[in-house]
């Protein structure tokens, strides 16, 4: 908005009734936007006081007749009328007045795209504001020039004059114009892709608008948000944001804020894969934005349409359109804009086949970019560029450009914090799919797995990366350093524990654990350089394949699908690692839906005792997963095999995998297990403590329905006898409490209780539970005492188990499930130091449960490696249905 400045040039006494009317009549149609009526009636008040020569009043007119010119959008008439008003501010000997003038006749040219002339205006406003000492106006000088600074890409320098106007601001205690400042500076970190640091200025500027109850502005920084959010692939949190906007604006009757939420909508709905509810918004969108004028607010609507018709292939549509956007940002100078419809176009072109005619485009855009930055643009830019040369067989140029889009998606998720790593990955993960799959092609296999465990994003933390961890955050060094010296405590009272077990010392060590990790978890979530600590490297990669025994090859495979890719098949890239034999690769193609499909339906047959033909669904997955790599499984001879599955791959118990022309499922053919990301620790440590005794077992805590676990009872009282100093705890005496203090004591902790892995909660009951009456919380395993949230497992001390097995435990299969639930178990108990974890994809039968459980330690008892202990004892029940012995997978250390 331009700088008014009547209340030092026109004291109300000097007003006749005649003009304080017309004065108040000017003011009113403006605030309506009738803009051309205020015109009319500012101009009959300039001709009553040129008519008395007064020239204070004459000022006043000139200065608000060039202000609605500028909302109107007639920029030369705004500026014919500025410039007369700064001359006769001069006259006047009224700097103040001088400098308001300049200020906006300095806003006039940075909408017109003429950046130089803005900063000189706006140079020559701050020069008079600094030497009359007028803060509150240098203030809003100061802002000005930071937005015109990165609007032409000079961004240090925009923060620089942005961070003198904020604390000027706060200094005059300004808060609506603090707030201001900070959703500009928001802005500035969301076009250089540091969107944490975004939504932190945006969020201070929402709560300071919604304290003064600036309404128009709190839509603002809500759409503000809500645009952080779709970035970093939210965008159920990114349509409530655009939603109370839009409220907010309609309610304010903001047309010109109504039609940017409707456009910000349709990205959302675009975005979800519904182009065709995009444009619904869209249309609404462009005919409000004509009616209030705002010319490079429509060349970005335009250029969504255009974008949506590139979505449902209505290619001659979407040129139209992204030319009538590029027409428009090019006559305001609007490079972002620029950038986005120039890459838009090459789209189109790539689709049409015309390769030179798009390369043209994306080189254009990249060329702008490296002048005016935006990070998720140009990372999409260079994967625009990629596709083309892989499309004209430029493959060594397409591998460069996709390898530079990926390490801008990765410089990017640097500045995030944790809580919004994995949603920003999975929304920007095309581009890494695209980059594996070529690499393979060009048998590149192990840049191509380097790559593709690049672009995962850690689940839970392997606290041991704080170790010596040293950040250029000051105060995350300092929460670092902390932790530190909490864990050299608790490293003294483990060496203490080990030589004398107490309750009371283990009471202790479990309440400095939970200090630790609780310490650990916060800084983690709070500080992004320590959260990037967590992210896997090439170093973690070559410790994995360092630390693999010697009998093992391990199965990774890897789902190169998304279902938004239109240009890269859909595949699996099964690699194979062993500890000292190349890494292979394998690729095999896939009908994304029809696997998502098979997949399913086996987890349901093998859950259903009585179900039919899953042989047959499990030879077909064979085919798929293990057939492809046999030979060269066979080339390794291993005595195990370990797979490292990901995505809806987690549910699938391998093990029962059949092979339709040996008759055998593959656990006939090998022990098979399971290794985690954190795993690799597991592999690290072998210590053997002397004074660990057998199992530490527990049992049906809470004997009444619907909890009882009757089975549970003998198959806790069978295990406790196999090991010699193990020791049970049945019904009331297994208490969370006995879990916790006893087990520092146990090679194996046994929980033979129920669990809920669904965040929704459980029920046990036949007849079902309504969403208010579910039987268990979700994410916890039940105690007799009180029930214990999984996530809390990770802050337990379980250095010393080799084992913990929940054998009563279960998850279920969800429609949009990929496996998380199982994997988050493991993860948490493998965090918390445990070598391996046994857990139940689903609840078996008790007896057999029993039978499996009891054969399993007796195996152990005779000296088996944990893993062919367990494989042995399914190999017993293997005639039956898988429903009764596949559950019982193992993640972590065979050994």
């Amino acid at each position: 908005m331009p700088l008014m400045a009547q209340t030092s040039l026109a004291p109300m006494e000097i007003f006749e009734t005649e003009i304080e009317e017309l004065f108040n009549q000017a003011e009113q149609q403006s605030q309506q936007g009738k803009w051309l009526n205020a015109i009319e009636t500012w101009k009959q008040i300039l001709l009553i006081a040129q008519q008395a020569d007064n020239k204070q009043i004459q000022a006043m007119a000139l200065l608000a007749i060039g202000g609605d010119y500028k909302e109107l959008r007639q920029y030369q008439e705004a500026l014919k009328y500025y410039d007369e008003v700064s001359s006769l501010f001069r006259q006047l000997n009224y700097p103040l007045g001088e400098s308001v003038a300049f200020n906006n006749m300095a806003e006039v040219h940075r909408e017109i795209g003429q950046y130089q002339e803005a900063l000189k205006y706006y140079d020559l406003a701050l020069a008079i504001v600094r030497e009359i000492d007028e803060r509150s106006l240098e203030a809003t000088v100061l802002k000005n020039i930071g937005l015109t600074l990165h609007t032409i890409g000079k961004i240090q320098e925009a923060l620089n004059y942005y961070n003198q106007a904020l604390f000027i601001k706060h200094e005059i205690n300004n808060p609506d114009g603090e707030a201001g400042v900070l959703n500009n500076i928001g802005g500035v970190y969301e076009s250089i892709g540091k969107y944490q640091e975004a939504l932190k200025y945006f969020s201070q500027a929402l709560a300071i608008y919604h304290e003064i109850n600036k309404r128009y502005e709190e839509g603002l920084s809500l759409n503000n948000i809500g645009e952080i959010y779709r970035k970093i692939g939210q965008d159920e949190k990114a349509l409530k944001y655009f939603s109370q906007a839009l409220a907010i604006r309609r309610e304010i009757n903001d047309l010109d804020g109504e039609a940017k939420s409707l456009n910000s909508i349709g990205v959302i709905a675009q975005y979800m894969g519904l182009p065709e509810e995009a444009l619904k918004y869209y249309h609404q969108a462009l005919p409000i934005i004509r009616k209030v004028n705002n010319r490079v607010m429509e060349a970005s609507i335009l250029n969504n349409i255009g974008a949506a018709y590139e979505i449902l292939q209505q290619y001659q549509e979407a040129l139209t359109y992204h030319q009538q956007a590029l027409a428009i940002r090019q006559e305001f100078n609007d490079f972002n804009g620029e950038v986005k419809t120039l890459n838009n176009l090459g789209i189109v072109y790539f689709q049409l086949g015309q390769y030179k005619e798009a390369l043209n485009y994306f080189n254009k855009a990249l060329n702008m970019i490296k002048i005016y930055p935006n990070r998720s643009v140009e990372a999409t830019i260079y994967s625009n560029i990629a596709l083309v040369h892989r499309n004209t067989n430029r493959l060594t140029e397409a591998i460069a450009n996709w390898e530079q889009s990926v390490t801008i998606t990765l410089q990017t998720r640097r500045t995030l914090v944790r809580e919004n790593r994995q949603s920003f990955i999975q929304y920007n993960q095309l581009h890494a799919i695209a980059l594996t799959d070529l690499l393979i092609e060009q048998n590149r296999v192990e840049r191509a797995y380097e790559w593709i465990n690049l672009v995962t994003t850690f689940e839970l933390a392997n606290y041991t990366n704080l170790i010596q961890a040293k950040v250029t955050n000051p105060q995350a060094q300092l929460a670092v350093d902390k932790w530190e010296e909490k864990t050299r405590e608790l490293a003294t009272l483990y060496e203490r524990l080990q030589d004398n077990f107490s309750e009371s010392l283990s009471q202790q060590i479990r309440s400095l654990e939970a200090e630790v990790n609780k310490l650990a978890e916060k800084t983690i979530n709070e500080f992004p350089e320590i959260a990037e600590l967590f992210e896997t490297t090439p170093q973690d990669i070559d410790k994995l394949r360092e630390n693999i025994p010697s009998d093992t090859a391990i199965i990774h495979p890897v789902l190169l699908t998304d279902n938004d890719i239109d240009n890269v098949p859909h595949n699996i890239a099964i690699f194979i690692l062993s500890k000292d034999q190349p890494l292979t690769v394998t690729k095999v193609s896939i009908n994304l839906k029809e696997f998502d499909n098979l997949i399913s339906e086996y987890r349901n047959k093998l859950q259903n005792r009585r179900a039919r033909g899953y042989k047959s669904i499990g030879g077909e997955l064979y085919d798929l997963l293990i057939r492809p790599v046999e030979d060269q499984i066979d080339t390794l001879s291993p005595n195990r095999i370990a797979i490292i599955p990901t995505g809806k791959l987690r549910y699938i118990p391998f093990e029962t995998l059949y092979d339709q022309q040996t008759k055998q499922y593959l656990i006939e053919k090998y022990p098979v297990h399971y290794f985690t990301r954190l795993s690799v620790n597991s592999l690290q440590s072998e210590k053997q403590l002397s004074n660990r005794q057998g199992v530490l077992a527990l049992g049906n805590p809470v004997p009444v329905e619907p909890y009882n676990l009757p089975g549970t009872e003998a198959e806790v009282n069978s295990i406790s006898q196999i090991l010699s100093g193990s020791e049970k705890y049945i019904g009331k005496n297994a208490t969370l409490d006995s879990f916790k203090i006893q087990g520092l004591r146990f090679r194996f902790i046994h929980l033979a209780t129920h669990g809920c892995f669904q965040p929704e909660g459980c029920c046990f009951k036949l007849e079902g539970c309504s969403p208010n009456e579910m039987d268990m919380e979700g994410n916890t395993i039940l105690f007799a005492d009180q029930n214990l949230n999984i996530r809390d497992a990770a802050l337990l001390g379980m250095e010393n188990v080799d084992l913990i097995t929940l054998s009563a435990c279960q998850t279920a299969l969800k429609a949009d499930s990929d496996g998380q639930e199982i994997a988050g178990l493991a993860y948490l108990f493998e965090r918390a130091g445990a070598k391996a974890v046994m857990a139940s994809l689903w609840s078996a039968d008790d007896e057999t449960t029993k039978e499996i459980m009891v054969l399993f330690y007796q195996n152990i008892d005779q000296g088996m490696s944990k893993v062919e202990a367990l494989r042995q004892a399914k190999l017993k029940q293997i005639k039956r249905h898988p429903f009764y012995w596949a559950p019982f997978i193992f993640v972590g250390n065979g050994n």
